[in-house]
């Protein structure tokens, strides 16, 4: 992602969930994902691309 230069703030994108250039985009497919709609448990998580997950799963 980082040769890319498709990761967003903060960098370095190792070690961790990154977050990266549509991002937003990315987690509207996965709530379309049957998985993702019959899942009984979920989690809150604070990074900045998931949230977007968390938002569409609302």
């Amino acid at each position: 992602m980082e040769e890319m230069n498709i990761a967003r703030f903060p960098r370095s994108v190792h070690g961790r969930i990154p977050n990266f250039v549509n991002s937003e985009a990315t987690a509207r497919k996965l709530a379309d994902q049957k998985e993702f709609k019959q899942a009984k448990l979920s989690r809150l998580i604070q990074t900045p691309p998931e949230q977007n997950q968390i938002l569409n799963a609302s």
